[in-house]
């Protein structure tokens, strides 16, 4: 017998396996929900390959097993890459769920007040739906638009109505959705400087040193969870994690950083300096691609224009100045050094002009060049391949930092320079890193050790052995995994802000295992789903104000016929949302236009905002994943009209006045891609026939327009993709529509790059066979290949398929001076310009001296309330602090509870 090679982590790993296995097999059969109606065995027998939704957060490949119509077994598919085949116990159990005696299965309505016992009444989808369009259709007629909010948590399949269309019917800024506390901070604080989804993690690549930052990803996560994290944990060389808890991730690593509860940004900052310090910042990166080397004028009054962004309504570069976001900032730009300037072009202090005395310098955002470079995207032959023969492969470009040498630019990043305005008053401009480096000076780790309670030199040697790279080695160690957690604790958009300042100062900023944003892939199903011709609000104000412009007809006559739209001022995003609940004391909500303020909106359901909020719809959300839920369901009981879709009763519904029953994700077709950086794309495939009386969300969502087109509603309207027939069909007709109009062989629309594709069947038969579609190999540009910053297929819209370079060549649609990011001046921002004018000049404006601007503008600890530095605690009396939150593995947050496998 060969000699027994079992290490401590691998024995402990088998024998959890083996408890959990043993377990399994120990249940009692009929503790299966569905057992008891089973049919008999022997008949036919077909797998179906899809996508589990049992948890809403990963897209991991699955199997279906049916026997005579019923899913009796669900494992994992080893074709889902992205997933590393898992299937975990959520999955397997949520066919209990299809079956489940307790399932909704008809539409129902309040037949008594609230707050007693509903009454529940069975009613038709055609009673349900007049009533929800009369009764919504009332309460804007009387009350405007506005007095409608939607409410969404995570996803169960598709649930696009709260997040948007449901603005678009209604007329309505107001949403609760599950992104205020899970996942919003962290892509909103990318978004502000420089892609969506920026913290999103290529986990899947295989990082050298995991730096696992919160929550417990093992169990379940946004973007890599499960078997897939597990895989490249233990093959890391170097496992970190953050975490006061010790979570079964947490129990294998190299370094356990377990710091207070809420101090995470204490412990970034800190991390910050040593990198400075020990001069281990990515500089090439840092100095070509970033703001680092623009000017501030601190004492300047605030000037600029209107920058396009990713909250652009449309990316048009020579129309930004029409449509465009409008920001104003003390960087160094033409128009403050000259009458008539441009707003667009930067300036940075150039140590090398003048021979040597210095000068100013600038970088042109609307062609994305310095000034004396002439950057031209690399070809494959300039590109390194890595991972390759993997389904990671991709192509990594150099940093082209050489371009500044050979046009002898040397930025300098920390001294002071005199410039004179062009109203002729002298002021001092200072380097962004200079703000950045002070910013963190004093941070060292004998600092952050007082604040989190962790070991001075634990803090020291976990971020050096995470900076440094290997000999020849010209790429970083990997990104940083930046789970839930510091989306929920008190400063959280600054402590974001500083974990993903190391993620750009590192190197890892769309690199191998780096942080890359979200999947581009040529199908998603956002785009699929949308409603023909409708749109969102703020694209009909700019389409309306281009047509007065050009005289052209740009946005159908039907949509804001009462409204007169100034072609000289165009709202942005951030006004045409303008109404949304607490939109001054937050003005970065209006802008990026996903969420108000939970809080907020409880209070003004009770009367006590700038108006009161009188009904609602609710698709998977929970009045109790945030703010005060005794707070939520009194203000619940105050609403006019609540609708509820879903498929078990809650205690949401319990406020319902409609019930609408959906499906489950095994009843449905959807195409599903990764969500995070994974680059899968699939679908989720019915496996089995629906309850007939239940429908499919998009399905619902449809009949919800129709309902008030039929009231008199022109948002109603929902049409195919052509816009000349009425959109009165089934989301399975959808898909077979969207793909005859953008798959890149016969499209009669805009035809997607990679979308080979033309009809559903060809979509689906392929997936059935072949199964899951890896990005990279169908998107080599915009995702296959690496730092997209250098050849212009990052500065794009934030939709997976539909968003395309923004300046590009019309013979061949490759991106043209589109280098940098969809920032308002195309570099990564450490200066975020659009933080600087809504988070803290609009807020001082709404509550004067709030903010030091200059001290806010870089990422800053401050402890949380409930701390024990926060102040406002009595220790004594409270001694233990409550860190909450932590993943249960055969949960998803209310989900499941009922599954006799999960409990």
């Amino acid at each position: 017998m060969g000699k027994l090679n079992l290490t401590r982590r691998a024995f402990a790993k088998l024998s959890a396996a083996t408890v959990v296995a043993g377990a399994l097999a120990a249940a009692p059969h009929v503790a299966l929900a569905e057992d008891a109606e089973a049919p008999s065995r022997g008949g036919e027998i077909k797998r179906v390959r899809t996508c589990c939704r049992g948890c809403g957060k990963m897209e991991c490949g699955v199997w279906v097993t049916v026997e005579n119509g019923r899913a009796v077994k669900v494992e994992g598919d080893q074709s889902s890459f992205q997933s590393s085949g898992n299937c975990c116990g959520k999955s397997q159990s949520s066919i209990q769920a299809a079956y489940h005696p307790s399932r909704i299965y008809h539409p129902l309505k309040r037949t008594n007040p609230k707050g007693e016992e509903p009454g529940w009444q069975r009613i038709s989808w055609d009673e349900a739906m007049d009533t929800i369009g009369t009764k919504f259709q009332e309460l804007i007629d009387q009350y405007g638009g506005e007095c409608i909010f939607n409410m969404c948590g995570t996803s169960r399949q598709w649930v696009y109505g709260p997040y948007a269309f449901y603005k678009w019917l209604f007329q309505t800024p107001n949403a609760h959705v599950a992104s205020e506390i899970c996942k919003g901070p962290r892509r909103l604080m990318g978004w502000i400087s420089s892609v969506d989804g920026a913290p999103w993690m290529a986990l899947r690549d295989g990082p050298r040193v995991y730096v696992q930052w919160g929550t417990a990803p093992e169990n379940s996560n946004y973007d890599d969870s499960c078997r897939n994290l597990v895989d490249r944990m233990t093959a890391a060389e170097t496992h970190i994690c953050v975490d006061p808890r010790l979570s079964g991730s947490g129990k294998e690593a190299d370094y356990w950083l377990n710091l207070e509860p809420g101090t995470d940004g204490a412990l970034a900052l800190a991390w910050q300096h040593i990198m400075i310090e020990k001069d281990l910042v990515d500089w090439e990166f840092v100095k070509r691609w970033t703001d680092a080397s623009l000017l501030v004028v601190e004492d300047m009054e605030p000037t600029g224009g209107r920058y396009l962004d990713l909250t652009s309504p449309i990316q048009v570069p020579p129309l930004q100045d029409f449509i465009g976001t409008k920001l104003k900032t003390r960087l160094l730009k033409e128009c403050d050094l000259v009458e008539g300037g441009s707003p667009h072009k930067f300036y940075a202090w150039n140590q090398k002009a003048n021979d040597g005395k210095g000068g100013l310098v600038y970088w042109d955002a609307d062609v994305t060049q310095w000034e004396g470079c002439n950057h031209v995207a690399p070809t494959r032959d300039q590109m390194e391949v890595v991972y390759e023969g993997t389904s990671q492969e991709g192509y990594l470009p150099p940093i082209s930092y050489w371009e500044l040498e050979e046009a002898g630019i040397d930025f300098d990043l920390f001294g002071e320079h005199e410039v004179t305005l062009a109203d002729g008053t002298k002021h001092i401009a200072r380097p962004v890193w200079s703000y950045l480096a002070n910013s963190v000076k004093d941070c060292t780790p004998q600092w952050a050790s007082e604040i989190t309670g962790l070991d001075p030199q634990l803090i020291e040697e976990s971020c050096v052995v995470w900076l440094t790279r290997p000999e020849g080695q010209n790429y970083g160690n990997g990104g940083i995994h930046l789970n839930l957690a510091p989306d929920q604790i008190g400063n959280c958009t600054q402590t974001v802000r500083a974990v993903i300042n190391l993620m750009y100062t590192s190197g890892n900023f769309d690199g191998p295992a780096g942080n890359r944003g979200l999947s581009r892939t040529p199908v998603d199903e956002q785009s699929t789903a949308a409603p023909g011709t409708n749109m969102p609000e703020e694209v009909k104000y700019t389409l309306k104000g281009m047509g007065a412009l050009t005289g052209e007809i740009m946005c159908p006559p039907f949509y804001l016929s009462d409204v007169d739209v100034d072609p000289m001022n165009i709202p942005d995003k951030r006004e045409v949302h303008g109404k949304m609940i607490g939109a001054g004391k937050f003005p970065m909500l209006p802008y990026y236009g996903e969420w108000a303020d939970a809080t907020l909106i409880w209070e003004a359901c009770l009367g006590n905002g700038e108006y009161r909020l009188r009904g609602g719809i609710n698709e998977s959300g929970s009045f109790m994943n945030m703010s005060n839920a005794t707070l939520a369901w009194e203000a619940l009981q105050q609403l006019d009209f609540w609708v509820d879709i879903n498929m078990f009763h809650h205690p949401g519904t319990e406020m319902a006045d409609i019930i609408l029953p959906c499906q489950h994700w095994t009843e449905l077709n959807c195409i599903r891609v990764s969500q995070g950086a994974s680059g899968g794309i699939g679908l989720t495939q019915r496996a089995i026939e629906p309850p007939a009386d239940t429908k499919f969300d998009y399905d619902i969502n449809r009949l919800i327009f129709e309902a008030l087109e039929k009231k008199g509603n022109p948002n109603g309207t929902w049409t195919n993709i052509k816009g000349d027939a009425p959109g009165a069909y089934l989301h399975d007709d959808r898909l077979e529509d969207w793909f005859q109009a953008h798959n890149e062989v016969s499209g009669f629309s805009d035809k997607y790059p990679g979308c080979k594709w033309e009809h559903w069947e060809d979509f689906r038969d392929d997936f059935q066979e072949n199964g899951w579609i890896n990005a990279k190999e169908i998107e080599p540009n915009r995702w296959g290949t690496y730092r997209r910053f250098e050849t212009g297929w990052m500065r794009m819209g934030k939709d997976a398929c539909t968003a395309a370079p923004w300046s590009t060549d019309p013979a061949t649609g490759e991106p043209v001076n589109n280098f940098g990011c969809p920032t308002p001046n195309g570099l990564v921002q450490f200066w975020s310009m659009a933080f600087e004018t809504l988070c803290l000049d609009m807020a001082n404006e709404y509550e004067p001296g709030k903010f030091d601007v200059i001290k806010e503008m870089m990422p800053n600890y401050e402890p949380p309330a409930s701390s024990a530095q926060g102040g406002q605690i009595d220790l004594e009396e409270y001694p233990i602090i409550l860190t909450t939150g932590r993943r249960i593995p055969v949960y998803f947050h209310s989900e499941h509870r009922q599954l006799p496998w999960c409990r």
